[in-house]
């Protein structure tokens, strides 16, 4: 999908940079100062969101981030679409620019109705800036539409956990959400999982027993036991845990 929006707002701002000045009786030095990259900060207030965009683009095909960032960030105050804000805050959010991404989301938001994708990046740079409440919020927008999980959505949320490194906020936010959202199966594991990380082991293992109860069949949760229990030295509970994970694989 990047890629994709990459390539459609390249395309259509090199098009209109090319007719903008062509017949332009300066056109090659404008090349030269755009290629020259010591003096790209010292332009940009003077050039528009075609000079933004390409400089963002050429910034990030260098490996600076940073600058990347904040050249689509003029960009995406400048045109205020959902397009050029949701490059923008991809951006922000790889260049550790939380503030930023958090601004270009709220740009996407007023251009487009906010997809799960928006509100991903928004949990993920409040939970960095220790918002709990708004990381709260933003993940269970993420996750759930008019109350109905999405699935995609709550299978990506594993992974995007364990890019933070910050297992008592993340404790708080599973439980916020799992209080909201009672019987979500993949939700609960996830909660059972951070509880035995912050060894709350009895806690970690009624919440697996609660995910068995509703999905009987989920492998991982029986895994989860056997760490709880290989944790309490209860080796033979580990082992039975672990043949029943093992039946359970698809």
């Amino acid at each position: 999908m990047l890629v994709s929006v990459q390539k459609k707002i390249v395309g259509i701002l090199l098009a209109a940079s090319l007719l903008s000045l062509a017949g332009c009786a300066g056109f090659s030095s404008q090349e030269t100062v755009r290629e020259n990259t010591d003096v790209m900060p010292a332009v940009a207030e003077k050039e528009g969101l075609v000079f933004n965009v390409l400089a963002g683009e050429f910034a990030g095909t260098r490996g600076s981030l940073a600058d990347a960032a904040n050249y689509y960030m003029r960009a995406a105050r400048q045109n205020r679409g959902a397009e050029i804000a949701d490059r923008a805050a991809h951006i922000a959010l790889y260049a550790k620019h939380y503030e930023d991404a958090l601004e270009a989301v709220d740009i996407w938001k007023q251009a487009v109705e906010a997809g799960t994708e928006a509100q991903r990046i928004a949990a993920v740079a409040n939970l960095k800036l220790g918002r709990i409440e708004a990381a709260s919020q933003a993940f269970d927008a993420f996750l759930f539409t008019d109350a109905k999980p999405n699935p995609q959505s709550m299978n990506a949320l594993a992974a995007i956990l364990t890019r933070h490194k910050g297992d008592a906020d993340i404790l708080k936010i599973l439980t916020q959400l799992n209080a909201k959202h009672p019987k979500q199966a993949l939700l609960l594991l996830q909660l059972g999982r951070y509880q035995m990380r912050m060894n709350q082991q009895d806690e970690a293992l009624a919440t697996a027993e609660q995910v068995l109860k509703l999905a009987p069949e989920m492998g991982a949760a029986y895994l989860l036991k056997a760490q709880i229990y290989s944790a309490q030295n209860k080796m033979d509970k580990a082992l039975s845990a672990v043949a029943a994970a093992l039946e359970k694989r698809p």
